[in-house]
């Protein structure tokens, strides 16, 4: 049997019931007048909730649903979409490619886009998680928080995607962040995999002394603040892959 590869553009689509004879708007892609990071919280993080339920009300219904139209459609050539978006009423956050995207609901308009700089190497980082985390900050505003292929978490000032902090869940080069990360009391929980899994298999490589752990920082400024490794000391793998609950 012949397997094809074929490059995939991942787009970013939102879907808005549209009344009978309305026409469906165009996503222009330009430039949006002004952000408000403090709109009221639609959907946040992977699960949704700290329980994980993936659960949440939505106005669509059987009784509607045949009058979806698809009102625009964002990013570009892309070929991977990474995480669940968070959602506001005002604005759509999301990954494309190496770059994060603030997008307005209605139109599609941009308002800003950012991209995560590895302070250990000054290469432009990776955004991975499952999720984006809309945290109040005490200080004012808020911020959106992402984990990285290098093992980085970042906390984003919402209002222009600037980094507020950034942080490193351990000293292991191998440790990536691909699951979603919950927020409860001013504490961001992080799982964190291995990516050893990859690795051991290239010949020469040595195996196997990496594991998976659950990080705790606080999210306004990124201090470490405890860690549980999933595998006790000298074992390795245990990768944490999935959202936390």
């Amino acid at each position: 049997m012949r397997y094809e590869t074929r490059r995939i553009t991942i787009l970013v689509v939102l879907m808005a019931i549209v009344l009978g004879g309305e026409a469906v708007a165009q996503a222009p892609g330009d430039a949006c007048t002004a952000l408000d990071p403090n709109a009221t919280i639609l959907s946040n993080g992977f699960g949704l909730n700290p329980s994980n339920t993936r659960n949440s009300v939505s106005s669509i219904t059987a009784s509607n649903v045949h009058r979806l139209r698809l009102r625009f459609a964002l990013g570009g050539s892309a070929q991977e979409k990474r995480g669940a978006p968070t959602v506001t009423k005002q604005a759509l956050f999301y990954f494309v490619g190496n770059q994060i995207v603030a997008a307005a609901r209605s139109t599609g308009c941009t308002f800003w886009t950012a991209t995560l700089t590895n302070p250990a190497s000054g290469a432009t980082d990776l955004p991975r998680s499952s999720s984006l985390l809309l945290v109040d900050n005490p200080s004012g505003g808020r911020m959106l928080i992402v984990g990285s292929l290098s093992g980085f978490v970042y906390g984003l000032d919402a209002a222009d995607g600037s980094t507020v902090w950034s942080a490193r869940v351990s000293t292991d080069p191998l440790h990536i962040i691909t699951g979603g990360m919950q927020f409860n009391a001013g504490r961001l929980f992080i799982p964190v995999a291995t990516g050893e899994v990859i690795t051991a298999s290239k010949p020469g490589s040595s195996c196997c002394s990496s594991r998976g752990r659950v990080v705790a920082f606080n999210a306004f400024n990124g201090d470490f603040m405890w860690a549980f490794d999933s595998v006790p000391p000298g074992g390795s793998g245990g990768s944490v892959w999935s959202a936390l609950s």
